[in-house]
């Protein structure tokens, strides 16, 4: 592909890419202040393109049993966060989408934050781009939101605890 740099999302290793991961992807059960604690009676909200996460988190974790199945099922992550914000049960969600709503109380965190091995990682074409000042110019400003990001706790670039 004809492509200067771009944010991938994954576990890194592209053959023919440079890599710079920004940060590593989180999961954390999310809840409305005053929902009950979180079990396999739970009401999940899935986003149908991350319908793994819970059984991830839920193994990572250390709960026992199995994770909630029934539940109600939206399309993203975006449609999941108005659920839970509307209170209609629990969502699994990246920490650092949740921060605003937990530093402000409109949500509590149910459980621990797992790390997951996928991160975002700025890539560009590792036999050298056409724009290679500009692309080291992003790169830096980039790693830097990300620091900042990591130093408030909103995301992680630590070794992830699941594979």
């Amino acid at each position: 592909d004809d492509f200067d740099c771009a944010i991938r999302h994954g576990v890194g290793g592209w053959p023919g890419l440079s890599q710079t991961l920004l940060f590593r992807e989180t999961l954390l059960p999310i809840a409305r202040p005053g929902a009950p604690p979180l079990s396999p009676a739970s009401v999940p909200i899935r986003a149908r393109s991350r319908f793994r996460d819970w059984h991830r988190w839920w193994r990572a974790a250390g709960q026992a049993g199995a994770p909630p199945e029934r539940g109600i099922v939206v399309e993203n992550r975006g449609q999941a966060m108005d659920a839970v914000l509307a209170g209609a049960g629990v969502a699994m969600m990246d920490a650092a989408y949740a921060a605003p709503h937990l530093a402000d109380g409109s949500l509590r965190a149910l459980g621990p934050t797992v790390t997951l091995p996928e991160g975002y990682y700025l890539v560009a074409p590792a036999d050298g781009a056409r724009n290679a000042r500009s692309i080291g110019l992003l790169r830096d400003w980039l790693a830097e939101q990300a620091a900042s990001l990591v130093q408030c706790g909103m995301a992680p670039v630590s070794t992830p605890v699941l594979s």
